[in-house]
Order: structure tokens, then sequence, then C-alpha cells
């Protein structure tokens, strides 16, 4: 379970999700990019990732890892292994999840508060889509929803799962009702097409600036 949440640590505030596991807290990642042009200006409250001091903080009672450096490795199949970056991570020129993936990351969620205006739905699912074909992966993308409207801002609670560039599960916008949506994702056969992939492993081997990341 990925929840997102605000938590102030060393007396900044942070954009957060938690993974969660059968009532374990996994760990905690914060937001790297604060927008804060046009209608945004997260940074008027917000600290990024690249601000963390601490690298563990307790929550709920449970010392957890914190930092955006966090990969979440199934026990019982090392293709599983998630990575988390927070809405307008996604929207930069190299996305942490982009990183995640060179390091291992298979599936990797995105929990968004992206607002509604013309043509951003069909451009929002163009980079879900192209994100998961380029770093060859499935990315499961979850917005904020209708409900969460202000008068600034209209949600629309717009979700995807994409697999290596195909949309395999696609949420209705602007639905009052709940809605669940639900795919397979093969994690084997990624791990596989990343082998094949000579340019995504020589992209690996050739670049030593990408970061190590803690495995969870």
């Amino acid at each position: 379970i990925a929840v997102g949440l605000p938590l102030k640590v060393d007396d900044m505030l942070f954009n957060c999700i938690v993974a969660i596991y059968k009532g374990k807290l996994l760990g905690v990642v914060p937001k790297t990019y604060l927008p804060n042009y046009s209608e945004f200006y997260e940074k008027r409250w917000f600290s990024s990732s690249t601000d963390v001091k601490s690298k563990e903080i307790r929550l709920c009672g449970q010392i957890v890892p914190f930092g955006n450096d966090l990969i979440f490795e199934c026990e019982n199949n090392p293709t599983i292994k998630i990575g988390i970056e927070i809405c307008e991570d996604l929207w930069a020129p190299i996305p942490p999840s982009s990183i995640l993936a060179m390091r291992g990351a298979t599936i990797l969620l995105n929990g968004s508060a992206s607002n509604e205006v013309v043509t951003k739905h069909e451009y929002r699912k163009n980079l879900v889509a192209s994100q998961s074909a380029s770093t060859i992966s499935a990315y499961v993308y979850s917005s904020a929803g209708i409900g969460e409207s202000t008068q600034d801002l209209v949600f629309s609670g717009h979700s995807m799962i994409c697999e290596n560039g195909s949309i395999l599960s696609e949420s209705k916008r602007f639905s009052r009702d709940n809605q669940l949506i639900i795919s397979d994702i093969d994690t084997e056969f990624l791990s596989a097409d990343r082998c094949k992939n000579t340019t995504f492993v020589s992209f690996i081997n050739n670049n030593t600036y990408i970061p190590e990341f803690r495995k969870i």
C-alpha cells in the first residue's frame, strides 16, 4: 500500500508517500521536484528530498528509512522491485523514476495531484505511457479525485496502469463514485526485456553518475 501524507522532519515539511506492507511501514519517500510556476506554489510550504538530512525517521512508533533513494524488493520474487516518485517528479527532464529503473525498479508508483486544464489529459497519458516504455517498467499512476477539487484547481481522479508503453488499465475521469482499476503486471517479462535491450544495459554500464539506492 502506498499512502500520501505531509511529514515534518528536521524542522522541514515534506510531501511524502509511505510504503506499507502487512502493517509494517517499509519506508517514506519525499518528493524531489516542487512546482512553483503557473498555479503551483509548493515551495511556499514544502522542502525537497534534496534537503533531507535524516536517513531514518520515527513514524507511528516505528523507525523507518526516509529518502528518495529507496527501492522496495520482494523477498520471494527478485523481479518485483518497487520505486516511488511523486507528481511533478515525473514531469522533470530526468525523473527520479528513470534513475530508480536503472537501479533495478521494475514497478514505479506515482501518487499525484495533477489538475485538469485543456489538453493536459492526453499529454499526461502519453507521458506516463512513454515513461513506462523508456524505463522498460510498469508505471502505476494515481491522481487526486474530483472531491479534492478547490476553487482554484480541478482534479479528475485520473489513474493509469502502464507496462512498457501500453496502457493496461485506466480510470474514468470526473467520476463521483469510488473506482478501482486492476491489471496483471509481468515483471519477469520486463526483467528479461531489460536483459536483451542493449541500449538499456549499456546506458547503465556507461554512466557512473547514477546514485546508489537502499534496498528495503
